[in-house]
């Protein structure tokens, strides 16, 4: 059995799109776990009527929020699955997508496996896909050193892994926030081979309400990744040159994205966390200025629009 986990936190309008697309699945044996991290709005009552029509369907409700990763874990922690995949109340999964993942999964020696996903926006819209892939089966280690060079793209929404007795799982890092599925992923790479599905196995969903937190509380998160005790002296210290570098490449192309999208306060805020954690950011700054410029933004826009224009002409929803 799969277990299919769906934290949620007032997202109503979006979560029955989502448990929609998970009932529609190919593979049958499932387990749909949705967590209520103590919603306000009416996500409770959408929880319950899903559940009166779906059978496989269990609510774990919290009474109070225990924030992202308290409620990644705390489904982690209840899921009866054999295998494991966590899909965000916004998100959507294509028919075969639990399907394809599964089928890589079972191959011997598989620490977990992913897919593409294709990025939709609030109306469902295919803006883009996620193309960096690996071949169908790869060592872990080179898996991790790809993934850290920016060669291997990975959503959580297109990634599943076995787990076994809950005392024996790999849980979320809560102290890191934000980025804990990127050191899950390099943690479970330790332990085995990575398999990569060629299809798009998930749709990630990019909208304003999706932004869980700020610009500089996302990039501190990368950066709390330097500093984790697992890569400063454990099972990923080898890696940490790597983890470094992926941290350092990773904020500038998101400070200079921020600034193509004319959003200058998030490209400083940025910035700034990067150069407290001793990140070089001498040639963003100024990088940053000539993004800014408006006919620099205007072409970039127009390259988004072409390049999502490609992406649904090659993804179906």
């Amino acid at each position: 059995m799969v277990t299919v986990a769906v934290p949620t936190f007032n997202r109503a309008g979006y979560l029955r799109e989502c448990i929609a697309s998970i009932r529609s699945q190919t593979y049958p044996n499932l387990e749909i776990l949705v967590g209520d991290n103590a919603s306000t709005d009416s996500t409770a009552d959408v929880i319950r009527e899903l559940a009166a029509a779906e059978p496989r369907l269990r609510a774990v409700s919290h009474e109070t929020n225990l924030g992202m990763v308290g409620n990644f874990n705390a489904l982690l922690r209840a899921a009866r699955g054999e295998y494991f995949l966590l899909l965000s109340d916004d998100d959507l999964l294509p028919p075969r997508g639990i399907e394809l993942l599964l089928r890589a999964c079972l191959r011997p020696g598989v620490a977990f496996a992913y897919g593409r996903a294709a990025i939709i926006d609030g109306d469902g819209r295919v803006r883009g896909v996620a193309n960096a892939q690996g071949p169908e089966i790869e060592r872990g280690s080179d898996f991790i050193r790809a993934h850290l060079r920016g060669k291997r793209s990975v959503n959580l929404a297109a990634t599943m892994f076995p787990i076994g007795e809950p005392e024996r799982r790999e849980y979320y890092n809560a102290e890191i926030g934000s980025v804990c599925d990127l050191l899950h992923r390099l943690t479970l790479a330790t332990s085995g081979d990575v398999a990569a599905v060629p299809g798009v196995v998930a749709f990630y969903r990019v909208h304003a309400a999706s932004l869980t937190s700020s610009a500089a509380d996302f990039a501190a998160s990368h950066c709390r990744l330097l500093a984790t005790p697992s890569v400063t002296g454990g099972i990923l210290s080898q890696y940490r040159d790597d983890v470094r570098g992926y941290v350092a490449s990773y904020l500038a192309l998101l400070a200079r994205g921020f600034a193509l999208r004319g959003n200058t306060g998030a490209a400083r805020e940025t910035a700034a966390v990067m150069k407290a954690n001793g990140l070089a950011t001498g040639m963003l700054l100024a990088q940053l200025r000539v993004l800014s410029w408006p006919p620099v933004r205007l072409a970039a826009d127009v390259r988004r629009a072409v390049l999502g224009w490609r992406a649904r002409r090659t993804v179906a929803m």
